[in-house]
């Protein structure tokens, strides 16, 4: 006697359901190996500040790069490149909307 493929659905879905457990058991599982590498976790506190600059008008996008912050401006069509004192170091046209 054949059985038909609504008899064999019920059992194609649950091995279907158990193969996306196990792949997502080993995924999980490989996440979580320790990669090295530092974390945000390992940063000291002491090292982040806050400041505030004055940028210009609409500021789409900010990047920091450890020694500059860049800053795409649209209103103008430019990047700005500023020290970590705040002075504006260069300003670049780039045209159109940058930083989109």
């Amino acid at each position: 006697m054949t059985r038909s493929w609504r008899d064999k659905l019920p059992r194609v879905l649950i091995g279907g359901l158990l193969i996306a457990v196990v792949v997502a058991i080993v995924l999980e599982v490989e996440t979580e190996k320790d990669v090295g590498g530092t974390t945000p976790a390992d940063i000291p506190s002491t090292t982040l500040e806050s400041r505030t600059f004055v940028v210009g008008q609409g500021p789409r996008d900010v990047v920091f790069d450890g020694e500059k912050l860049w800053v795409a401006e649209t209103e103008f069509g430019t990047v700005t490149s500023h020290g970590l004192d705040g002075q504006r170091l260069d300003t670049a046209d780039v045209g159109g909307s940058p930083g989109t």
